[in-house]
């Protein structure tokens, strides 16, 4: 066993190259000699991708890559990080053993680095290939494979931004309920389903489902379980988010097939209108649900042990996630707003009271914007340097199309002037603004340009006086990928 030390010091026990167990900070890129003659077995595969001819050099890259992944890759992809990660734990044991996971991890090491190493993108491919092989081969155990499918699905789209990899998220479902009723182990139970939930998620926004819903894996195990102690475990991808995460899935496959009908309605039948009653049902009660849910307080969320990342980090989260879905809910179904409005009023958001009046259009959109707002107030709260930070950005595209600059109506609908809103509206950006350009160094994918592109597209609709909801410009503009 080797030990890894994350930002805090603590160390971290995992299976890693045994000579590169501290080399990550040693080794430098632009040094030719460095290397270990301890490699993975497949390694001998690589013959002449093993080395990089162009400056700066790498050497040894089948054990460089899988040093990245441990050191970095690991702490970029999950919400929290520290020994007890189980990302980390599965990884740790199973990567010398799983030809599946040991080239997903290669993988996912070369594309993060692909920006600053170019010549390393047709290593992401080539890796990501020899994963999707192995894992058609079936020679890995039943864990090795469920966890390279995961991982091979959540991060097709570091390679190829609109890649959203269906087949291998019904593959990775079927896997699933397979491998569940064959074992009582609860924590890796809850690490697979948690994943394979905020996957769902993620796809639900920007695609059709190609299997019914129903089987998903809600039923196999909750996200986040409790401790003995009663604390909460946060899992993570999801950190305390699991149920809000599955009726979010819930709420985005409505709304895509909504939009999609809509979208496809030259005139309309009573068939259509059936459709409709029948959504706006499903989104109240999706509402109910949404409001239902009682906010953790930090002290029943167990520290995982990660500085940057606090309990009360992932309590904004679900805050954030919550407000994301109602706002989403008011958007594209106004009936439920006109059902609950009052002057905006954030103590009330949760609690609702009956409708003081049915708003006018512009009260609406100011109402929406104040939510948004509010919204975008939570993740400020987190700071930068929490990892929670890989699940803001979702956040950040659904409230984007609700801050307009040309707001009517904002001192009945919100007890503000105009100028007020439109000044928080100015600032709500550059927050956004600057928090997406730093991913795009934090995380050098393609998939966060594409995210950030949707953001300033939204802008220009709605600044150019346009209403415009940010899935409608997303399918307009082909900007779908996995936000998260």
């Amino acid at each position: 066993m080797g030990l890894l030390a994350d930002d805090s010091g603590t160390n971290l026990s995992v299976e890693t190259p045994n000579q590169f167990t501290n080399a990550w900070d040693n080794w430098s890129f632009y040094n030719p000699q460095s290397g270990s003659d301890t490699q993975h077995p497949d390694s001998q595969k690589f013959g002449a991708i093993t080395t990089v001819s162009h400056s700066p050099e790498i050497t040894h890259l089948p054990t460089v890559l899988s040093d990245y992944f441990f050191k970095e890759v690991i702490k970029l992809y999950s919400v929290w990080d520290s020994q007890s990660n189980q990302l980390r734990i599965l990884a740790g044991s199973f990567w010398q053993s799983s030809g599946v996971l040991y080239h997903t991890m290669q993988s996912m090491a070369a594309a993060l680095l692909t920006k600053s190493f170019p010549n390393l993108r047709a290593i992401a491919i080539g890796e990501r290939q020899m994963g999707l092989e192995c894992l058609r081969s079936g020679n890995d155990t039943d864990e090795d494979r469920l966890i390279g499918s995961i991982l091979l699905g959540h991060t097709a789209s570091w390679i190829k931004p609109h890649e959203l990899s269906h087949e291998n998220f019904e593959n990775s479902l079927e896997m699933l309920h397979a491998w569940a009723s064959k074992t009582h182990d609860h924590s890796r139970l809850s690490f697979f389903g948690g994943a394979v939930d905020y996957w769902a998620m993620l796809l639900s926004f920007v695609s059709e489902p190609r299997k019914d819903h129903n089987f998903l894996r809600h039923s196999v195990v909750e996200a986040g379980p409790s401790r003995a102690d009663g604390l909460i475990n946060p899992h993570p991808f999801i950190g305390t988010s699991g149920s809000i995460v599955q009726v979010l899935t819930e709420l985005g496959t409505l709304i895509f097939g909504y939009r999609k009908r809509v979208s496809e309605i030259d005139f309309i039948s009573e068939k259509d209108l059936e459709v409709f009653r029948k959504s706006i049902q499903d989104a109240r009660q999706l509402e109910r649900r949404l409001l239902a849910f009682k906010p953790l307080l930090p002290m029943s969320v167990q520290d995982p042990g990660d500085q940057t990342t606090s309990p009360a980090h992932f309590v904004k989260i679900d805050e954030g996630l919550r407000c994301t879905g109602l706002l989403q809910l008011y958007r594209v179904f106004p009936d439920l707003l006109n059902d609950r409005y009052q002057p905006w009023d954030s103590a009330a958001l949760l609690q609702p009271r009956p409708a003081l009046k049915t708003p006018s259009r512009e009260e609406r959109n100011t109402w929406l914007t104040m939510l948004a707002l509010h919204i975008l107030s939570i993740n400020r709260e987190i700071p930068f340097e929490s990892r929670t930070r890989c699940m803001q950005p979702f956040m950040f595209v659904a409230a984007s199309c609700e801050l307009r600059t040309d707001l009517d109506g904002g001192n009945e609908a919100s007890g503000m002037d105009s100028n007020s809103i439109s000044i928080q509206i100015s600032l709500a950006r550059d927050f956004v603004r600057s928090r997406m350009v730093a991913y795009l160094h934090i995380f050098p994918l393609q998939k966060v340009e594409t995210m950030f592109q949707l953001i300033q597209s939204i802008w220009s609709e709605i600044d150019n006086g346009k209403e415009v909801f940010w899935l409608d410009v997303c399918k307009k503009l082909n900007l779908g990928t996995l936000m998260g």
